[in-house]
């Protein structure tokens, strides 16, 4: 697959914007568009998009990953923000996907990301802090009699941002760990100090895991984190890529 082919996919999924309105887009609870891999796995790229609270502004932040290294890439995350609450989201998703191309392209994200394990928002009574998955074999679904799962802690942490002083709350961190199949679990990641991006923190979600189309380990998979800190009109959602 082409990058091409996967912008123009990346594109039908903007069509569906046409069928919010201003007033349904009103929370600022960021959505989330998996772009895809390198073809040797070590990058990854998604976007998180939606209306900030306040403002009424639309956004789209596209994030290109260094996995090998957890980091971003020089000159990632591309963020656009309209000027004016008229602009429609749908114009900023493409207009931040016009200036990720580029880079896109340079660090070849052509590989689908297949997205093996998934928590909504709107199911109130799974375990918010926990997901377990197992990665889907060649005939069919995953087997089910064992499974990965992956367990957030979340902790106090120190922070730059002086959230007490404006929010009168400490900032919150994560840690990852992941169960394997054998039972046995590894830290996969743990906050040290919560970075300036993050702003203050409230409370996290493990919300998707993703691979490589046709891969079959975990090699290069995927967490996607839900972080919820403190914005204009209450909690406002973003994304952390955890690589497993």
């Amino acid at each position: 697959m082409t990058l091409t082919s996967l912008i123009s996919r990346f594109a039908l999924v903007l069509a569906l914007v046409f069928s919010f309105n201003s007033a349904a887009l009103a929370g600022d609870r960021a959505l989330l568009n998996a772009i895809g891999y390198s073809e040797d796995g070590r990058y990854f790229a998604f976007e998180e998009f939606g209306v900030q609270d306040g403002s009424g502004f639309a956004y789209s932040n596209i994030y290109l990953i260094n996995l090998a290294e957890d980091k971003w890439v020089e000159g990632s995350p591309y963020r656009v923000r309209s000027e004016e609450e008229m602009t429609p989201l749908h114009v900023i998703r493409a207009q931040a996907a016009s200036e990720a191309f580029a880079d896109l392209e340079a660090y070849g994200i052509v590989t689908p990301a297949d997205m093996i394990a998934f928590q909504a928002e709107g199911e109130p009574e799974i375990d918010q802090t926990s997901i377990e998955f197992n990665v889907p074999g060649f005939m069919g679904p995953a087997p089910r009699d064992d499974m990965y799962e992956i367990a957030l802690e979340i902790f106090k942490a120190p922070s730059t941002e002086p959230c007490v002083d404006y929010m009168g709350q400490e900032p919150m961190g994560f840690a990852v760990n992941l169960t394997d199949l054998q039972g046995n679990t590894d830290r996969v990641y743990e906050d040290g100090h919560i970075p300036k991006s993050r702003g203050c923190p409230i409370t996290y979600r493990p919300t998707a895991v993703f691979m490589p189309f046709q891969s079959y380990n975990l090699d290069h998979a995927v967490l996607l984190v839900s972080v919820w800190a403190h914005g204009f009109e209450g909690p406002d959602r973003r994304f952390i890529v955890v690589p497993l």
